[in-house]
């Protein structure tokens, strides 16, 4: 029908427009075309088995002490995109104990590697923080706030520099980014590990009140923090929308038995939720994707879990699992 309909238009008009006698002529009837259907399933998606290849980096998460013990065994992140503008995929790597680095895609799974001069990192992100077309380094750091590196470089020869983050302050261990408030860049939303800061700064974390959920909105020369809950054990922040009204919502990962948090947008700023009845206990990490293709995102949660599944395994696990305190009833983490 569509075929019909876009070629009877421009048959009417010449017909109106042919000459000062067709106006007064009867109409004749649109002439159809023929339009032939047909469907063909689409190919079954091919397994991975066999599409991947191994390739070792040389890049190793060191901890402040061996064997790795406590938080240290969190490890530290990464982040892919194409630094240098020269097509192919650059990636930074965080680090605990040992210096962050970049490696320069150099094409054929050869990488130049880039030590950093900083640590002490857990998250890593590459966006345009500033907006000024050039992609940014920004690190997490365990007891302190982000690490932002500018790129002041050309497009293809970028040049980091150190630079405050103003007005973000508070001790971020998780973070996101994008623009929430849809005003054409980005905003920051971080996440504090309070039982890695009480371990490791004692009384002066219990008296910074500084730590939690904060959400930074980007006013172009500075972030305007708004602190969302006084505490978390944020692992993981997922930026997206979770109600259907198109503008991208703040979802936290707490480890422990702290509850995820997710605020929702409205109008007035962001209001606390509660839009799953099952969620897990120690969150790890999250993502959204559109796994049965009807046009809705589900969300993807990972939780702790043993190697294995065997005797021994199965009877050091346990008793971890009995020692947590147990759960309220209708909280809605699952513990396993």
């Amino acid at each position: 029908m569509k075929f019909t309909l876009l070629l009877a238009a421009p048959l009417l008009f010449l017909t109106l427009i042919a000459g000062p006698g067709a106006i007064s002529q009867a109409r004749q009837p649109d002439p159809t075309v023929p339009v032939y259907v047909d469907s063909q399933p689409l190919d079954a998606p091919r397994a991975c088995t066999g599409r991947f290849k191994q390739h070792t980096l040389n890049h190793i998460t060191t901890p402040a002490q061996e064997p790795v013990r406590m938080f240290d065994s969190n490890g530290s992140g990464l982040a892919v995109n194409d630094l240098d503008n020269d097509g192919d995929m650059d990636i930074v790597l965080a680090n605990l104990a040992g210096p962050n680095a970049i490696f320069w895609n150099t094409g054929n799974l050869t990488f130049e590697r880039q030590s950093l001069p900083y640590g002490d990192s857990r998250a890593v992100t590459i966006v345009d923080v500033n907006g000024d077309g050039r992609l940014d380094i920004v690190f997490s750091r365990r007891t302190a706030g982000p690490l932002y590196l500018r790129n002041d470089g050309p497009p293809d020869a970028p040049r980091f520099t150190q630079t405050p983050l103003p007005g973000v302050t508070a001790p971020a261990y998780a973070l996101a980014w994008a623009d929430l408030d849809q005003d054409g860049d980005l905003d920051l939303v971080t996440g504090s590990y309070d039982a890695e800061l009480g371990q490791k700064l004692g009384d002066a974390f219990m008296f910074s009140n500084n730590a939690g959920v904060f959400y930074y909105q980007n006013q172009g020369d500075y972030f305007e923090p708004v602190r969302l809950a006084e505490q978390a054990q944020a692992l993981a922040i997922l930026l997206t929308d979770l109600n259907g009204d198109r503008r991208p919502d703040i979802l936290v990962g707490n480890d422990f038995s702290l509850p995820d948090n997710v605020w929702l947008r409205q109008d007035g700023g962001w209001v606390p939720a509660e839009p799953f009845s099952a969620t897990t206990h120690s969150t790890m990490s999250f993502d959204a994707a559109d796994i049965d293709n009807n046009g809705r995102f589900e969300l993807l949660a990972t939780d702790m879990h043993p190697t294995g599944n065997d005797a021994n395994t199965q009877a050091a696990w346990q008793p971890v699992m009995d020692s947590m305190t147990p759960l309220p009833p209708g909280d809605p983490q699952i513990m396993e």
